[in-house]
């Protein structure tokens, strides 16, 4: 997104923020002080309140199955963000379909 556009909004930033910082919450707290663990504890809060108030007829199972879904979702648009920036944007190559010489 970034090599194509050039330009980074705000809102692109939240997943590799959230994922930088439940990573570094995790690691500082096994490492240096437990306390740590609140970051990723916070974020977990947010989750479970925005699952809450899915808008919509969603049961408590569904409702608890969106903490994980959300969970998924921004740590790999997280991951998938910060790796872009590393080794820039994945190319496809696109070949011909057999026989359309």
């Amino acid at each position: 997104m970034v090599a194509r556009h050039r330009v980074v909004q705000l809102r692109q930033l939240a997943a590799p923020a959230i994922l930088l910082g439940v990573t570094v919450g995790i690691v500082v707290a096994a490492t240096v002080s437990i306390g740590f663990l609140l970051i990723p504890a916070s974020y977990l809060a947010l989750l479970m309140i925005a699952a809450a108030f899915t808008r919509g007829p969603a049961t408590i199972g569904e409702r608890i199955l969106i903490i994980p879904a959300l969970l998924t979702m921004h740590l790999c648009w997280g991951a998938g963000f910060l790796a872009s920036l590393i080794r820039g944007p994945l190319t496809i190559p696109v070949y011909p379909a057999p026989g359309s010489d």
